[in-house]
């Protein structure tokens, strides 16, 4: 029996939102799990940081008080 043709419109409509629906349920090609870092890995982080900003300061400071 031959298929009229909206019944290959349909086959083709179900198939397309199929094929898109798998190919935008993968993600962005990420892997792995996604999570929220930890508080004390956060902590470290901004430690870390304000250190570097403390050396800097207190080296440009150094520098300023060579140069008088």
């Amino acid at each position: 029996m031959c298929k009229c043709w909206s019944q290959w419109l349909l086959i083709a409509v179900i198939f397309v939102f199929s094929l898109m629906t798998l190919l935008t349920s993968t993600g962005c090609g990420i892997k792995g799990p996604l999570y929220l870092p930890d508080d004390e890995k956060a902590k470290q982080a901004e430690m870390k940081k304000a250190e570097k900003t403390v050396k800097k300061e207190a080296e440009k400071t150094e520098e300023q008080a060579k140069e008088k």
